[in-house]
């Protein structure tokens, strides 16, 4: 999941209808410059009842396709249509990228209707963590075991044995040697 949940909001959605006899259809895309699409949902159904070998593949900017399910015979009919994703998956897009809906043959005058359900983001300049995050997160790994370790060295001190003295900065301060 390349999107954080409020961007929900962002969803958006395609349908397309091919021409008669056609053997593949731009299912959506492409994507804009500066943009990425999490496609969270494909569809596919032909005009006329009909088996036939079918799979999704996206174009790239290269031109080519590289396809992203297997190709699969499936008796197809007008109201069921063929998943391209199933139970939580999604297919990120890049700028310039397209999905498309393949099938071997064409049943005579038999059209394609594909949809699509994506979130539209930004495509990031960089990764930005914030600073916050990486303290609480440190002291979540080290949790228990750097609390009973101060905890360890107060009784050691009071118990009439000095523990080691720290190297640099000052006494309680930690920091980098002087």
């Amino acid at each position: 999941m390349i999107y954080d949940l409020h961007e929900g909001r962002f969803i958006q959605g395609t349908t397309f209808t091919s021409a008669g006899d056609a053997l593949f259809a731009k299912v959506c895309g492409p994507v804009p410059n500066g943009k990425v699409w999490a496609i969270l949902g494909l569809g596919y159904n032909p005009s006329v009842a009909e088996t036939r070998v079918v799979f999704y593949a996206i174009g790239t900017n290269f031109g080519f396709n590289v396809p992203v399910t297997v190709p699969q015979s499936i008796l197809l009919d007008t109201v069921a249509q063929f998943p391209g994703l199933t139970e939580g998956m999604e297919i990120n897009l890049f700028p310039g990228e397209t999905i498309y809906m393949f099938r071997t043959v064409a049943t005579a005058g038999s059209t394609m209707t594909v949809t699509s359900r994506f979130i539209e983001r930004d495509l990031p300049y960089y990764a930005y963590e914030e600073p916050l995050k990486k303290v609480i997160r440190v002291s979540q790994q080290h949790g228990s075991v750097s609390r009973a370790g101060g905890t360890a060295a107060q009784s050691v001190q009071s118990a009439g044995i000095s523990a080691p003295a720290r190297e640099g900065g000052k006494r309680g301060g930690g920091g980098e040697p002087i």
